[in-house]
């Protein structure tokens, strides 16, 4: 019997096909996207949650399973093309204007552990108070919307990138004279 979903310090994980699967991952993402909504619906410019990967065993298969369900449940969809670290994904929805993401990785856990992150529209990890709210809902799954979102695909790596190029001195780090250059 597979253990109660239960969001720790900076999301839920599990045993990848024990805690962790494709039917619990369908569950947890559109409920995930109700409460961004709820919370966040404010200071999103639209219904889009992102939906962002690591490297991990399944993440990419975990990823599109959440991005399908959390779209069947209406809302618009940008699905990272490739993995990215956490942050990467929480800087882009903060910059697209998103409800916040959801992202698949175990962070540090070992590598039979699979996870799911919840960012919101601010760009960082969100409370207990969210996350008690998800948990609390996990009885009453999401029905599928009359009209499913929109799902696009997006990299998200070109605006990290720049970001990172834009506050920190790569030069300096390689060793380099800025002028040297």
């Amino acid at each position: 019997m597979a253990q109660p979903i239960k969001f720790g310090t900076d999301g839920w994980r599990g045993v990848i096909a024990a805690e962790f699967t494709f039917d619990r991952v369908a569950l947890v993402a559109p409920i995930a996207a109700q409460v961004l909504q709820e919370m966040y619906g404010d200071q999103a410019t639209g219904k889009t949650v992102l939906v962002g990967y690591d490297r991990r065993f399944l993440a990419e298969e975990f990823a599109q399973t959440a991005a399908e369900s959390i779209q069947a449940a209406g809302f618009d969809v940008k699905l990272s093309e490739t993995y990215a670290p956490t942050p990467a994904f929480s800087l882009v929805a903060h910059q697209m204007g998103a409800l916040g993401a959801i992202v698949i990785t175990a962070s540090h856990n070992p590598g039979k552990y699979l996870g799911l992150k919840v960012k919101g529209a601010f760009g960082g990890s969100v409370g207990p108070e969210v996350t008690q709210q998800i948990e609390a809902r996990l009885d009453q799954p999401v029905s599928p919307a009359p009209t499913p979102g929109k799902l696009e695909r997006f990299d998200p790596w070109p605006s990290y990138c720049e970001t990172l190029r834009s506050k920190v001195n790569i030069q300096e780090i390689q060793g380099r004279s800025p002028r040297a250059s």
